[in-house]
């Protein structure tokens, strides 16, 4: 397994448990995924696509946005 992509599935996997359990505050989920999302924008920025052969850069983004979604972190339209 590459750096960049245990980087990426243990940051993803802490969020994704941490609101699975509920063991994380809202402001824990909302740090925590806008880190995360973070740090795949830089990736993004750097011109990288794919975190390993069969995970891109926009797969984990769309998980993390899922979980921002069923948490309730976005505003009521």
């Amino acid at each position: 397994m590459s750096d960049l992509r245990r980087k990426v599935e243990v940051k993803y996997d802490v969020l994704k448990r941490g609101v699975k359990n509920n063991t994380l505050s809202i402001n824990d989920i909302d740090h925590m995924s806008c880190e995360l999302i973070t740090f795949l924008a830089v990736l993004t920025d750097r011109g990288v696509t794919h975190i390993d052969e069969d995970n891109t850069v926009d797969r984990y983004k769309e998980r993390v946005w899922n979980i921002v979604e069923n948490a309730g972190l976005l505003p009521e339209l």
